[in-house]
């Protein structure tokens, strides 16, 4: 009688399922606000900002009406991206989290600094 050897009871390995990447624009959508009130806060700091403000004073009322709508996009992009933590990103995510995430440092620090 010829005996097979008997295989051990371990699991092969598979490899995780590749996931498909992150879209470049969504990233870019998920990161405009953002950058559009980073661009406008800092052109208030270091420009003369002020000058210009004068001759449209709606401009800031709309300014400060749209920045919930930053907060929102930040926080969605979080919720968007933040369910793979533990992988590799590209760098444009990376770039749309950053941007998120210090706008809403900054927009906690605007709220809780009273």
């Amino acid at each position: 009688m010829s005996t097979q050897p008997e295989k051990p009871d371990v699991l092969d390995y598979q490899s995780p399922a590749a996931l498909p990447r992150p879209s470049l624009v969504i990233a870019v959508l998920f990161a405009l606000p953002g950058l559009a009130f980073w661009c406008f806060f800092f052109s208030w700091l270091f420009l003369d900002l002020n000058r210009w403000l004068r001759f449209s004073g709606h401009f800031l009322a709309i300014v400060f009406s749209l920045w919930p709508l930053v907060v929102a996009t930040s926080i969605w992009s979080f919720f968007h991206y933040g369910n793979r933590w533990h992988q590799p990103k590209p760098w444009y995510v990376i770039l749309c989290l950053a941007l998120n995430g210090l706008g809403l440092l900054f927009t906690m620090w605007v709220i809780f600094s009273r």
